[in-house]
């Protein structure tokens, strides 16, 4: 936790499961946008 910055009373990646140990959760990040290219002249 100390490495990560955080502590238990605000866990942001470790979280604490009663019986069975410690989850990481990491944040969620939104994939970049896909770039669209220009559809071609309709003939």
């Amino acid at each position: 936790r100390r490495k990560l910055g955080e502590t238990a009373a605000t866990p942001r990646y470790l979280h604490t499961l009663r019986g069975v140990g410690v989850k990481l959760d990491p944040p969620v990040r939104e994939p970049a946008p896909t770039p669209t290219l220009p559809l071609p002249p309709r003939a």
